[in-house]
């Protein structure tokens, strides 16, 4: 049981406890059954039984295990319990519950009978319950085949294990062997012919699954007494009594009762059979896939089970049972690891009677992410047999995991001799008198070059021969030494050539014997510095050389001197820079070589040398991390015992709060080594829990939260499980996308990769977090370091093409769950999972469709065609036909037709999708959108006709020349056809129905004028013009604005008269008088609605005019003359009302706004004309006095039409002539100043006109 860890016990009994358990390497949870051995028959038939069988309705059974004193189940666990349990609590069930637990119990019952296996026990208590609770069968110890004699195997058993109940038993196991006797089971759920000595069948198991049913309902079974004759009495022989449930329970169902009756009938052969089950409409058709082409084994004879064309396929195949046998497996029999499920199995195909004494184990027959077992779909795996040679194969696929999770500058391990985050360096210097031996020139690496082959050798033989432990122990002969050591140092660090040539010659046996034999502790320290330089700066050494004996040699030093703590943080560079040195050259070479086998002692004694002393622990952490970077074999050493590596680098993270470099070095190695295995890092997180390694996720050193976040990403990519706790992970990982550190956000984004690679269902809240901004921001950014920016654009590149590719399927994956539930008031069990599945899924789009990097990956013609159909769908949703608020709550839907809604807006506000997709958006998207505009949603219906609203003003604007022709017809004949015939109720509908209406009749009308007469035969005028007196006094709004410009647009046709029938001369004349009353016109809505009442009033007096001059040309040469009179005439007393507003628009002369200034002029002018003598009270002081600022101030065209109202005002009749010369002293003074100007000017017609008012006068 080395490969689980237990946890608390979740129940015990007289001979058995089982745990929660875990197995190593992953975050998926068992149950483990540890079983006295005086249960072998019941466990051995157990296993015998289950060992193949994979069903949802059925407990998978994966491995087990003999202990000296146990046997030991591994089994899946079921986190709610019991069906027993469940019974205890609630006592009695609503019909609802019992159905859908039926259903399962059924679907388990009829996979094992299809498998020729009974039962035989089926009570309460051996009914599991997940926690998505469904019913699952378990305890198969009373269970066998048809036709078996149980007694029988049970007492083979007993007989061919005998020798095992004594033999080496504990006290425990000295128990005499349990007595097994028909019948076999609890006597209360036992059918009739059972207590009478018939055998077990599929019928008497049915009557247990009636008796379980009837105890749903009840709460008790459906015969009970105080003892087991007068029981068995009454199941044989009592009427089956009424069933009964509490005071809150409903009156059951027919169908219930005669599901009862059928299932609980005392003679078998009248007993429900499975057919007759199946069909019984008490399930509501729910168990009718287990009709199609199935059979099971009755009487010894093949039962074919009718077929329907409707049912769906069942895992549940159908099984010869005469290839089954009861013959025993013998004990030599192999564990084999099984593919795949193979139904048709005999008993003598399966597990040995005993487990084996050594672990044997096997994957679980199906590989889901629940089961238990290991991952095989992992972006790279890393994890080889400890034992295995690396090829060459191996060693690539190494590289490119490394690749995935690390920065290359990550794999380029650094020094471990002088590396100044561990202990400053001392500056090597050496005295060049005291090298007298060696030629002056020599001291600077660079002339080794300059001189002759011979001579370099002579040089190099030279300092070997002086590296030696001098016989004179003075202080003088070790200061010698100790110049010509640091003098060696300083050369190989400025030259790796003359590393190798000292390598070459073996100086480091001379260096290892001054380590050994030195008779001064700072010339052995100093020999131990100058080794590790030497390995470190060297590149290459013959493989003839022997460097087994010196790292043997070297780790006895630091053995024999593991107390003096100064030497031994001088020897462990040492020893890893000469190990490093062997891995990387045999990395080079891609073999091991002979000579350089690292003895196993050096690992165990880097391993059990670190405790207080920081530095040393610094040194080891150290060397791990550079050995462990390399992909040799020799890595493998401290992966043999992942607890004890791991207890030793977590102790030197964990107990060094105030040494922030060594707490990283731990980190890292424990990183690098989980690179080669895994289960690293696994035994980590069972060591410490997985709140301390999040924890570290929340350090503020970028360098502490880099290893971590590569751990669980390899973590997270080498198992299908759960790893950590997402919820506690997320917000972590959302924390880091906003960090500084680039290194830290690529490995964010490497980790948020293999949890969506895992659990695609995580991208919802990843959507919902920071991701897509950070991956927005970081994808658009060049970063100034080439390393950090080219890896993490990688990482980021890859991240996008997974989410857009688990997102490509939303849209799929949404229609096919709404369209198979279309027209269904219940969906089945497996729909609704796929609905609460789906649903919640399209706010990933609405996040996505807003990141212009997504956005355009994702829409393409076939993503529009796809998501009108969910626009379609959607108004069923928001009808309520689909009934979708039960299953995923009102919130969610909400949330739903809310990401739809934002999803629309995207695609219509962003012109390029526009321009791309039009011909899509006006045949599909158009389309559902009018039909969503009747729908009982409220805010879909408004949006529904927004969109449409900014499609119509899009396609029918006329600077969009890239929208053709034949598309714009489209959308008109869809806008005359579909939208036309829903104006009347939108019209009447509160804001801003009405308002989003009249922008798509507005922006049609501008594209085509003739559609006035559909409107009018529609006869929606009335409403227009309903909707603009109720909003009379909201002359600022958009909506008064825009039902301006439609009722301009409709004036300026070639027959307004329908206008004048709905009285629009008195609600224009209302506005301006409204309108006349606001102190200052400088709101730009005010203004606009200002500007269209005056060309509405424009456009009907221009008709009246025109109308009045053919009436007078009419009657002047007969005919129809006196008609048209009596009509212009009837059209000049309905304008009449206008003359009232011929003060206002006086003062409108001089606005600052041009238009309304010559509009103003214009309709004064046309109504002076018309309506002369009712003018006659226009003739003030103000209106003189704006006429002189207003002729004073315009252009000549205007001061025409001025000068001709001035003239019209005076001449209105004699006392408006009298009174003018009264008050109109002043502007009849300005006039002759402009007169002279005009003449100045040679303006005949200006000053002739001014001449006209003067004479006047």
């Amino acid at each position: 049981m080395d490969n689980f860890i237990l946890y608390d016990d979740i129940c015990k009994s007289d001979h058995s406890v089982i745990y929660k358990g875990r197995r190593k390497g992953s975050i998926n949870f068992v149950a483990i059954h540890c079983v006295e051995k005086v249960l072998r028959p019941e466990i051995t038939n157990l296993v015998r039984l289950t060992f193949e069988m994979n069903h949802k309705n059925v407990i998978k059974f994966y491995e087990w295990y003999e202990t000296s004193n146990h046997l030991w189940l591994v089994v899946e666990l079921c986190s709610a319990g019991t069906l027993e349990l469940i019974l205890d609590q609630d006592t009695c069930l609503p019909e609802a519950s019992i159905k859908k637990f039926g259903i399962d119990l059924c679907e388990g019952l009829f996979y094992i009978h299809s498998l020729g296996v009974l039962f035989c026990d089926l009570v309460p208590k051996k009914i599991m319950i997940d926690g998505e609770g469904n019913l699952k069968l378990s305890d198969f110890g009373f269970s066998k085949a048809e036709n078996e004699d149980l007694e029988a195997v049970f007492h083979e058993t007993v007989e061919n294990t005998n020798s095992q109940w004594t033999q080496n038993a504990s006290e425990s196991e000295s128990k005499e062997p349990k007595i097994y006797k028909k019948p076999f089971g609890d006597i209360s759920y036992m059918a009739p012919e059972i207590l009478l000595g018939e055998d077990n069948s599929y019928a008497s198991d049915l009557w247990s699954l009636g008796c379980i049913l009837y105890k749903m309902y009840t709460g008790s079974c459906p015969f009970f007494a105080d003892n087991d004759e007068h029981l068995k009495h009454m199941i044989i022989y009592k009427e089956l009594p009424n069933p009964k449930g509490n005071k809150l329970s409903t009156k059951p169902s027919n169908e219930f009762l005669s599901l009862l009756k059928g299932l609980l009938e005392k003679d078998p052969s009248k007993r429900l059979t499975w057919n007759q089950l199946i069909k019984h409409p008490f399930w509501d058709g729910n168990l009718k896939h287990l009709h199609q082409g199935k059979s099971i084994i009755v009487d010894g004879k093949e039962q074919i089970l009718e077929e329907n064309e409707d049912e769906e396929d069942d895992k549940a195949l159908p099984l010869n049972f005469s290839r089954m046998s009861t013959d025993r497996p013998r004990a030599s029999t192999i564990i084999e690891q099984k593919p795949e499920i193979n139904v048709s199995f005999s008993i003598s195909s399966r597990l040995p009677l005993s487990p084996q004494p050594t672990i044997q184990t096997r994957n679980p027959v199906e590989c889901k992410d629940s089961d238990l077992n290991e991952s095989t779909n992992t972006l790279v795996s890393q994890n080889f047999d400890k034992e295995e040679k690396l090829t060459d194969t191996m060693i690539e696929s190494l590289n490119e995991y490394r690749r995935l999770f690390f920065l290359p500058s990550e794999l380029n391990a650094s020094q471990i001799v002088d590396n100044p985050k561990i202990q400053k360096p001392v500056a090597m210097k050496f005295e060049p008198k005291a090298l007298t031996y060696i030629n002056a020139k020599l001291f600077k690496a660079e002339n080794f070059t300059k001189i002759s082959k011979d001579e370099y050798s002579k040089v190099m033989e030279t300092i070997k021969a002086n590296t030696n432990v001098p016989t004179d122990k003075s202080a003088g002969a070790i200061k010698q030494k100790l110049h010509l050591m640091n003098y060696i140092g300083t050369m190989c660090c400025e030259s790796n050539k003359i590393a190798d040539s000292l390598i070459q010659v073996e100086l480091y046996k001379d260096l290892l014997n001054i380590i050994k034999n030195g008779h001064n502790l700072e010339m052995k320290m100093k020999a131990s510095r100058i080794f590790g330089i030497l390995f470190n700066k060297a590149k290459k050494l013959e493989e003839s050389k022997e460097l087994t004996e010196v790292i043997q040699n070297l780790v006895d030093v630091i053995s024999a001197n593991r107390k003096d703590l100064k030497f031994k943080q001088a020897l462990l560079p040492a020893l890893g820079e000469i190990i490093y040195f062997i891995c990387c050259q045999e990395e080079q070479l891609g073999n091991p070589v002979e000579n350089w086998t690292i003895p196993s002692l050096a690992y165990v004694l880097l391993i059990r040398n670190i405790g207080e002393d920081l530095i040393s622990n610094h040194i080891i952490c150290k060397i791990i991390e550079n050995i462990a970077s390399t992909t040799t074999g020799n890595v493998k050493k401290f992966l043999n015992n992942p607890a004890e590596i791991v207890n030793a680098l977590w102790s030197c993270f964990n107990h060094s709060a105030n040494n922030e470099n060594l707490r990283v070095a731990a980190l890292n190695a424990l990183s690098m080594l989980s690179s080669h295995s895994i289960d690293i890092f696994s035994t980590l997180v069972d060591k410490v829990g997985p709140d301390a390694i999040l924890d570290c996720l929340s350090h503020n050193n970028s360098h502490i939260q880099l290893p971590i976040l590569t751990m669980i990403a390899m973590l997270t990519n080498e198992t299908n499980s759960k790893n950590l706790p997402e919820k506690k992970l997320l917000p972590k990982l959302v924390q880091i996308y906003e960090s500084t550190s680039v290194p830290c956000r690529s490995k964010a984004y490497i980790l948020t990769f293999v949890l969506l690679k895992q659990q695609s269902d995580l991208l919802i809240p990843f959507s919902q977090s920071k991701l897509i901004n950070s991956l927005e921001r970081d994808i658009r950014k060049n970063f100034p370091i080439k390393e950090e920016n080219d890896y993490i654009h990688k990482m980021i590149n890859m991240l996008i093409d997974l989410i857009v590719s688990i997102s490509s399927t939303i849209l799929d994956d949404n229609l096919a769950c709404l369209e198979s539930v279309y027209g269904r008031k219940n969906p089945s069990t497996t729909q609704t999972k796929i609905i609460k599945r789906s649903i919640p899924s399209m706010i990933i789009l609405k996040v996505l469709l807003t990141s212009q990097t997504f956005r355009s990956k994702l829409i393409d013609e076939d993503f529009v065609e796809k998501f009108a159909k969910v626009i379609k769908l959607s108004k069923f949703i928001s009808n309520g036909e689909l009934n979708l608020d039960a299953i995923c709550g009102p919130d969610t839907m909400s949330e739903y037709i809310d990401s739809i809604i934002v999803i629309l807006d995207t695609i219509i506000q962003n012109n390029e999708i526009m321009k791309n997709q039009a011909q899509k958006i006006i045949k599909y998207i158009l389309p559902a959108l009018l039909d969503n505009i009747d729908s009982q949603n409220s805010n879909l219906r408004v949006e529904s006709l927004k969109i449409v609203s900014e499609i119509s003003n899009l396609f029918f604007n006329k600077q969009n020349d890239w929208v053709q022709s034949d598309l714009k017809d489209e959308l008109k004949y869809k806008i005359e056809t579909q939208f036309f015939d829903m104006l009347d109720n939108l019209l009447v509908q509160s804001e801003p129905l009405p308002f989003f209406s009249l922008l798509i009749i507005q922006n049609t009308l501008i594209y085509d004028i003739t559609l006035i007469n559909v409107l009018k035969v529609k006869d929606i005028l009335p409403k227009l013009m309903k909707l603009l007196q109720n909003y009379r006094h909201k002359i600022g709004s958009t909506l008064v604005s825009t039902l301006l410009k439609i009722i301009n647009i409709w004036s300026s046709s070639i027959d307004p008269m329908d206008l004048y029938e709905n009285g629009i001369v008195e609600i224009l004349k209302s506005f301006v008088m409204d309108i006349s009353k606001i102190k200052k016109l400088d709101d730009r809505v005010t203004t606009e609605v200002l500007i269209d009442i005056l060309k509405i009033i424009d456009n009907l007096l221009k008709f009246v005019s025109e109308y009045v001059k053919k009436a007078l040309q009419a009657k002047k040469i007969g005919g129809a003359g006196d008609t048209m009179a009596q009509q212009a005439e009837k059209l000049l007393q309905i304008n009449k009302p206008f003359v009232a507003c011929n003060s206002f628009l006086i003062s409108l002369f001089v606005n600052e706004d041009q238009e309304i200034n010559e509009l103003s002029s214009k309709i004064v002018w046309v109504v002076m004309q018309l309506f002369g003598t009712e003018c006659k009270d226009i003739l003030t002081q103000d209106h003189l006095n704006t006429l002189m600022v207003a002729i004073m101030h315009s252009n000549f065209k205007k001061q025409k039409i001025l000068l001709r109202i001035a003239k019209r005002m005076i001449t209105v009749d004699k006392n408006s002539l009298e009174l003018s010369k009264t008050i109109g002293q002043n502007f009849f003074e300005n006039m002759k100043n402009l007169k002279n100007s005009a003449n100045s000017e040679a303006n005949v017609a200006l000053s002739s006109l001014i001449d006209e008012i003067l004479k006047l006068v």
